[in-house]
């Protein structure tokens, strides 16, 4: 097996001509050139673990290699190897792009542990960074800085192994379904599938049929038989999504199902056992559902067994630019476009917009951005005009620069975040990192515990608190 794969150019008197043999008996796999515009064609197709190059210490010569290697192999490590040089000219040399500088003559053996070693750090960035991004794109709804989010990680963490029914709250966009995946992702389930449905996107014929099966001949066009979901998630997670628009006719099956751990096929008359986890998620208030009758008590106590509630991202404002950036690499690579960044302008833009879409539009705005941008930064411009009308019109926006009082701004943050938690004060609490009684002790403060300030929304007193 090989050591690793080098790229070795050797030009002028001070390496000698068999140094790639001597490379190739301690077992590299070696390939000689005589420049290093050479090695750059080479590496667009091929690549290199490590380039190995000779240098008069000439720091122009420096930059031009490193950069001719950077731009045709991204994150290749460049070796130089020159003769008799200054401290100066070494560290030029490091600042110009190379990983280590060798001075000529080396030994074979030292030569070859300082190849091993970095081309065993080549390679351990290498995985992490695909490790990283492979995390960033798997879980990005949850990448945060927000407490509020962080503590619901936590939550998925520990409860990821449990066999009892989660339900997921949350309005649209705000990720409900990757919490879904992250939670079957770090469970035992794993390795087994991960099945989802949307319960608001069919008739309630053929959502039953998805679910439960069906026997052949059991309605028109039912030509064979058909195993339902609940059987082909056994062993991994059905993911009932928008659960709350779910038909009042499939509820009660569904909870006998839940309840026996076992379905009877449409049009059969025996019963099947699955040992799926059930995850559902809605943006809809399920209590009040209740409450209206349009939603099965019975069944809402057999999905409630843990709860998870996704705040919305306009309560965690803190949370807006570091998925905006996520999401900016992610549309940068697939696009590949040379946007790189954000500018204040945009910055300004994105952290103004209250994101009635939430995770889900803030995404899409970023993917449009990321294509209209003609540099390398995103401009305010490149952002949909809604953001900007929204952000001009916004009475906030207008008085932004004008000096408040610390008071102030808390008192407007905390109603804000009180609205977007539905007036619900433990959970507004939550989202502010406080417990009630600071909470209560705030509003208090401010008016009332009912009554906000003037020129705020009076909140109602949630049943839920």
């Amino acid at each position: 097996m090989s050591r690793g794969t080098l790229a070795l150019t050797i030009h002028g008197p001070s390496l000698p001509l068999s140094l790639a043999d001597d490379l190739r008996q301690a077992g590299f796999t070696v390939q000689r050139f005589s420049t290093i515009e050479e090695v750059a064609a080479e590496a667009i197709s091929n690549a290199f673990d490590v380039v190995l190059a000779s240098l008069d210490l000439n720091l122009e010569q420096h930059r031009t290699a490193a950069g001719v290697v950077a731009q045709a192999s991204p994150g290749t490590p460049l070796i130089a190897i020159a003769g008799r040089s200054s401290t100066k000219d070494i560290v030029e040399t490091l600042l110009a792009g190379a990983v280590d500088v060798l001075e000529w003559p080396v030994s074979t053996p030292v030569l070859c542990l300082t190849i091993d070693r970095t081309v065993a750090n080549s390679r351990m960035r290498r995985e992490l960074r695909t490790a990283r991004r492979n995390q960033r794109a798997a879980t990005g709804s949850m990448l945060s800085k927000s407490s509020a989010m962080m503590s619901l990680a936590r939550t998925v963490s520990r409860v990821a192994n449990m066999p009892s029914s989660v339900l997921i709250l949350g309005e649209s966009g705000t990720g409900k379904e990757l919490v879904a995946r992250e939670l079957h992702q770090q469970s035992e389930r794993r390795d087994a599938p991960f099945v989802a449905i949307n319960c608001a996107a069919m008739p309630e014929h053929l959502l039953e049929s998805e679910l439960f099966g069906h026997i052949k001949g059991a309605f028109t066009d039912a030509h064979t038989s058909r195993e339902g979901l609940l059987i082909r998630a056994s062993h991994g997670t059905l993911f009932l999504d928008e659960i709350g628009d779910m038909p009042p006719a499939v509820q009660p099956k569904l909870l006998r199902a839940l309840q026996d751990r076992v379905v009877r096929p449409v049009g059969g008359d025996t019963d099947i056992p699955f040992h799926a986890r059930i995850v559902a998620a809605t943006h809809q208030d399920l209590d009040k559902a209740v409450e209206n009758k349009t939603f099965r008590a019975d069944l809402l106590y057999r999905l409630d067994v843990i709860r998870l509630e996704i705040p919305p991202l306009r309560a965690r404002a803190n949370d807006v630019l570091l998925l905006a950036h996520h999401f900016l690499d992610r549309f940068a690579n697939s696009l590949h476009s040379d946007v790189r960044t954000l500018s204040p302008a945009a910055a300004r833009v994105l952290l103004s917009y209250p994101w009635p879409g939430n995770v889900r539009e803030l995404q899409n705005c970023m993917e449009r951005a990321v294509a209209m941008a003609e540099g390398d930064v995103i401009d305010a411009q490149d952002l949909p005009t809604r953001l900007s009308q929204w952000v001009e019109a916004a009475p906030e926006a207008a008085s932004a620069d004008r000096l408040q009082t610390l008071q102030s701004v808390e008192r407007a943050h905390i109603y804000r975040v009180l609205r977007a938690c539905s007036n619900n004060k433990a959970r507004t609490a939550k989202v502010l990192g406080i417990d009630r009684k600071t909470l209560h002790r705030k509003l208090t403060l401010f008016g009332s515990d009912e009554t906000p300030h003037k020129g705020q929304n009076a909140p109602h007193t949630s049943r839920n608190e």
